[in-house]
């Protein structure tokens, strides 16, 4: 098994059955610091907790794909002063936006021709 490292994306449940995502800040034999960007529990956003690395998983690299996620990393990058980071993340962010506005076009063209999508 791959083990964790400072500033990998993880994501996990809490003690409180209370879904997050965050990167990793700190790790110490089985413990983790973890830095909450989301939740369900809005109380834990922009947050720091302390939980066991037995309760965490990787985040799958598809997972950090949304635009609300590279909104999350922009917003970092730009806490953190970095600016290789704020110019990757926008970068991938004008990349997913553009693929957003083709997906759309092809859409409104299949619609048009009478050749929607079915729900099965």
């Amino acid at each position: 098994m791959k083990s964790f490292n400072v500033g990998d994306w993880v994501k996990g449940v809490s003690k409180e059955d209370e879904f997050f995502i965050g990167y990793i800040e700190r790790i110490k034999d089985t413990m983790a610091n973890i830095y909450i960007v989301q939740s369900d529990n809005p109380y834990l956003i922009n947050r720091k907790v302390k939980i066991p690395s037995n309760k965490i998983t990787f985040m799958e690299p598809s997972d950090l794909y949304f635009e609300g996620n590279i909104l999350n990393l922009i917003d970092i990058a730009l806490i953190e002063k970095n600016e290789d980071d704020f110019l990757k993340y926008t970068n991938q962010l004008h990349e997913l936006r553009s693929i957003h506005n083709k997906l759309n076009n092809l859409e409104e063209i299949n619609l048009t021709k009478g050749e929607g999508y079915h729900r099965i």
